[in-house]
């Protein structure tokens, strides 16, 4: 996906990406992960699902996404292996924001924002992680072994600064004292969703979209 919206969709818990990838310049928001019974079979992925692929995720907003049950895994990204496959994304310059779901089980931060299982790899370079219950279960201590992470330049936030995020706008702009803004790493990424060049302050910002003057 070269850039989009992927907002306000209700999906099975296993539905997700299963092939390489390159996620950018795209809203993930306000999407609903669920299952039909209470039955303890995996799943999740709020936003979305990886197993046995790799990708890039780049300029991303992931915000506002749910699990429909509290036992499913990662309310806004959930990553998964599979035997025989790779499973290992780079997220760079991406916002993970509102990830507030319930979780069954808190010791293992079955919610977190970004749930990386046993096995597979998450490397985040320049993020914004604000308002998750769990911003990642890098640090879970019950008995969910959590993936490999490898985090460079990761800011935190009571409120990642959207213009007017969730229902009924899901308007996922920065407004000026973001801390997203002018956060991001130098890359190829020349323009945002809306068309907007990057960078139009001393550095481009994090997620789909660029503060214009």
């Amino acid at each position: 996906m070269a850039a989009g919206h992927v907002v306000g969709m209700t999906a099975a818990a296993h539905d997700g990406i299963e092939f390489p990838f390159t996620i950018r310049n795209t809203v993930i928001a306000n999407n609903l992960a669920t299952v039909t019974s209470d039955r303890l079979s995996g799943g999740g992925g709020g936003g979305l699902w990886i197993q046995g692929a790799t990708g890039t995720v780049e300029h991303a907003t992931i915000a506002d996404n749910r699990l429909g049950r509290a036992h499913l895994l990662g309310g806004g990204v959930a990553m998964f292996p599979l035997t025989g496959l790779e499973t290992r994304v780079a997220f760079i310059n991406t916002i993970f924001a509102n990830h507030t779901s319930p979780a069954t089980d808190p010791a293992v931060d079955t919610n977190a924002a970004l749930w990386v299982g046993h096995l597979a790899t998450a490397d985040v370079t320049a993020a914004l992680f604000a308002n998750n219950v769990h911003d990642t279960n890098a640090d879970s201590e019950g008995g969910l072994a959590p993936g490999v992470f490898n985090f460079s330049t990761v800011l935190t936030a009571l409120d990642a600064g959207f213009v007017s995020a969730g229902d009924p706008d899901d308007d996922y702009h920065l407004t000026a004292g973001s801390a997203a803004v002018d956060a991001a790493m130098p890359s190829s990424v020349s323009i945002d969703l809306d068309g907007n060049a990057r960078p139009a302050g001393a550095a481009a910002d994090l997620g789909a979209y660029e503060i214009t003057p």
